[in-house]
């Protein structure tokens, strides 16, 4: 990503690099329509470069994002209302594909081919007309020495901003570590939950999709109340309290739900 960063705040090719991963990405999860137990390997190696390219896509809507508004009150309402979007749009997806799994009567490899049917047409749909329409070509953010290299100007611009910021701000480097194991923890998090509800509790996949579903619909209200939290008490209390929050959650689940007896359909 450093190389990406590079790239994306001192050339002109910001647009080019967010449409170029965003189309790769759809086209991938295109091809994950053939999964199955013969191409799983296959389909888990194309999952890294679709990783990639969501990284690299999410590298290029952050550029984007602090050009909305000047004003931290402002971009916090965008954040507040593009999370609900989001969370909405999640939650429709599921329950549409729930609902089209009990209609069809699929299995678990049938629910995965009917999800990534849906997410490569609304996905080819709604990036092509987002990129070809609303998102412009931005001008270089920076000017790079002529002879510097992306692929070693953005690590050694990391690296001069970490010594900057340990000499001369010891505690926004220390909030930078905590967001970096925080969201590394939260991926993981995602992974290790659909494998535990299904080798700890025995959930069906569809019993799986229905308590996801569950989780990003609270999240919409979820997402305006932490607004409202976020205005009266300040970014960085409330980022601790949501770090606290989702600790205690995480560390008490496994207790009270650690067999399928207590997943409450047995």
């Amino acid at each position: 990503m450093p190389i990406v960063g590079a790239i994306v705040d001192h050339s002109e090719k910001r647009w080019h690099i967010g449409f170029g991963s965003v189309l790769l990405l759809c086209l991938i999860n295109m091809v994950q329509v053939i999964v199955s137990e013969d191409t799983w390997v296959f389909i888990a190696v194309l999952q890294l470069f679709a990783g990639f390219c969501y990284t690299t896509h999410l590298v290029v809507v952050y550029a984007y994002l602090p050009e909305l508004s000047n004003d931290p009150e402002e971009l916090n309402r965008i954040n507040s209302i593009t999370n609900r979007f989001v969370y909405l749009g999640q939650f429709v997806f599921l329950f549409t594909a729930i609902v089209l799994s009990f209609i069809t009567g699929a299995e678990d490899v049938g629910q995965a081919r009917i999800s990534q049917v849906m997410v490569s047409v609304i996905g080819l749909i709604g990036y092509n007309y987002t990129w070809m329409t609303k998102m412009k070509n931005r001008p270089a953010l920076n000017v790079m020495d002529p002879n510097a290299s992306y692929l070693t100007f953005g690590f050694r611009k990391i690296s001069k901003t970490l010594h900057g910021l340990k000499d001369e701000f010891k505690p926004v480097l220390t909030f930078l570590v905590s967001i970096t194991c925080a969201e590394a923890a939260t991926a993981a998090f995602v992974s290790i939950a659909v494998t535990y509800t299904t080798a700890v509790l025995e959930m069906e996949v569809k019993e799986t999709g229905i308590l996801i579903a569950l989780v990003i619909f609270f999240a919409i209200p979820g997402s305006l109340i932490f607004r409202k939290v976020t205005n009266k008490i300040g970014l960085h209390e409330s980022y601790m309290l949501a770090l606290f929050y989702w600790f205690s959650v995480t560390a008490i689940s496994p207790i009270f739900m650690n067999e399928p007896s207590q997943s409450g359909n047995r």
